[in-house]
């Protein structure tokens, strides 16, 4: 069934772009009437994705349908400077729009001998940036029902199926749900907005650590305890990394510091992303990262140890 809407696809070099003008690492929406559209950094930062969904009559639906710019150009004339931009330096020959379809949730996965996983079965409205990651959660389930020798094969397809289905049914009505919030209307795009102004509020405490621990005092006054996280940190090259390293020292000294002898249950603390301490955080980086990360991570960790300078939770994540 037609959504109503249709999506614009680019890639443009991110040299073209104005570096006061490039979005943020982290994945980016702007919304606006009838439109939305996303931003994120592919092939080690070098390009930069644009995806814009806007509300327009059906039309074919295929990946490689070139579309002029001037109809580009005029679906986000008068937004934001960075979605300007990146509308601006893309090349004019290679605007990519179609028709986006809602397929509802199926429960025949399988036969006895052929089995579907990803879009093949479960196509998902991009509204959640979730298709592909569905996709690998697929294959690692299918893997794991594969594994089961004491089974015959369709018994172990069944198994893979009834594991599956009922999540990703979730994620595609979710997916629908989201893309009617970035188009909504009248008092309900008031409402959505306000609404995260306020998560902004709570997620987002400041620019800097300090700012995010002076704007913390009042609510851990009240009882609150915060764990902080750098927002957007992914190293794409070792000076990144470097500079990374030496962020997260300093908000441990900062945190510490605010703390003042709270320790780990009563004290703030701060995760961990391995991810920006190396550039090449990778599977097939495996012996590399090893070898040249776990140094940094234990200096962070001896930085945040009780008895030592500070005494903090420092979680790890990916």
């Amino acid at each position: 069934m037609f959504t109503g809407q249709v999506a614009w696809r680019l890639a443009i070099p991110i040299e073209r772009i104005a570096p006061d003008l490039r979005p943020a690492l982290v994945s980016s929406i702007w919304c606006g009437p009838k439109n939305h559209a996303v931003m994120y950094y592919m092939r080690s930062g070098q390009v930069l994705n644009f995806v814009g969904c806007v509300e327009r009559p059906w039309e074919e639906e295929s990946w490689t349908s070139r579309k002029p710019w001037e109809e580009l150009d005029q679906d986000y004339a008068g937004w934001h400077p960075i979605v300007r931009a990146a509308i601006e330096n893309a090349d004019r020959d290679q605007c990519f729009r179609w028709a986006l379809n809602n397929r509802q949730p199926v429960m025949n996965w399988c036969t006895d001998r052929v089995v579907l996983l990803g879009d093949a079965v479960h196509p998902t409205l991009p509204y959640m940036a979730q298709g592909a990651a569905m996709a690998i959660e697929d294959a690692a389930q299918l893997a794991s029902c594969w594994a089961r020798r004491d089974l015959p094969v369709a018994e172990r397809w069944q198994l893979y199926a009834q594991a599956r289905w009922a999540r990703n049914a979730r994620v595609q009505q979710r997916s629908i749900r989201n893309g009617e919030i970035f188009h909504m209307r009248g008092p309900w795009r008031w409402a959505r907005n306000m609404a995260m102004r306020m998560m902004g509020e709570q997620f987002v405490t400041g620019e800097t650590i300090d700012e995010a621990l002076r704007n913390a005092r009042t609510m851990e006054a009240e009882g609150f305890r915060y764990s902080y996280d750098m927002l957007g940190e992914a190293a794409l090259t070792e000076a990144d990394a470097q500079r990374y390293l030496q962020s997260y020292e300093n908000a441990i000294h900062a945190i510490g510091k605010a703390s003042n002898g709270q320790g780990v249950v009563n004290g703030p603390g701060i995760s961990i992303k391995l991810s920006a301490l190396h550039p090449r955080y990778s599977r097939a980086q495996h012996q590399r990262v090893l070898h040249e990360l776990l140094p940094r991570v234990l200096k962070l960790t001896e930085l945040a140890r009780c008895g030592v300078d500070h005494c903090l939770v420092l979680p790890f994540n990916a």
